[in-house]
């Protein structure tokens, strides 16, 4: 089976493959197809399989990599004797020593082709770029609501002088009270709770002055001689 993850290339450790421990525990045939195996395992992370906890056939495997059935068995056993392959409960093969074929971090990059570098170092900076972008809108827009629904300094004096007869700070020591109870656990201080909480608070009613109850003032006359005559009094 293979993955997209697999490698497309192995490297070939020179002083490994002419003096490991391979050379003398596998015959010449078995040797060949030791090194099929780890090809066709780097295509799945390791595993032989057909798919995910299915295994090959031994006809399938073996007419896939052009050899008898009696060599591919003979070299699956003497790998699983000397720990180079390990079979799975659900028949399929796992070669615990493939990481060590799989080139590192360091050697790919002098190894890859530079415009495949480039390339991805391209994507990569690209996925970065577009993830910075993200963090920065999501950060604007997060200042931009918070701008708009908390109570700033603008807003307190605006509130203290349309609601000119009520305690502001007195209203919002007892709103902040209501915040630690049950029913006001998930309150916010925005704006929109503020302005709302100061409207449940009645205006006072304020009482006018009506005509019978204003007294008129003092009628004053005035005589021929001039002197001013009191109401009430004759002229």
């Amino acid at each position: 089976m293979r993955s997209r993850d697999g490698l497309k290339w192995l490297p070939l450790w020179i002083d490994k493959w002419l003096f490991g421990s391979t050379r003398i525990e596998l015959q010449p045939d078995e040797r060949s197809v030791w090194v099929d195996m780890m090809a066709l395992s780097a295509k799945d992370k390791g595993f032989v399989q057909a798919n995910i906890g299915i295994p090959y056939p031994f006809q399938q495997l073996s007419g896939m990599l052009v050899i008898s059935e009696e060599l591919l068995r003979r070299t699956i056993e003497r790998c699983k004797e000397v720990g180079k392959i390990i079979e799975n409960e659900d028949g399929t093969y796992f070669l615990p020593s493939w990481q060590e074929y799989k080139l590192s971090d360091r050697h790919r990059r002098r190894f890859v082709p530079e415009e495949e570098q480039m390339s991805s170092n391209l994507d990569t900076m690209a996925a970065k770029t577009g993830l910075k972008k993200n963090r920065i809108e999501k950060n604007r827009r997060e200042m931009a609501t918070k701008s708009s629904t908390q109570p700033d300094e603008e807003f307190w004096n605006e509130v203290r002088k349309i609601y000119y007869w009520l305690d502001i700070d007195l209203q919002v020591q007892k709103m902040k009270g209501h915040m630690l109870t049950p029913k006001g656990k998930t309150w916010k201080m925005t704006r929109r709770r503020v302005i709302a909480w100061l409207n449940r608070e009645d205006r006072p009613v304020e009482v006018k002055e009506t005509k019978e109850s204003v007294k008129p003032p003092p009628v004053k006359a005035v005589n021929r001689d001039g002197t001013i005559l009191e109401q009430g009094k004759d002229f």
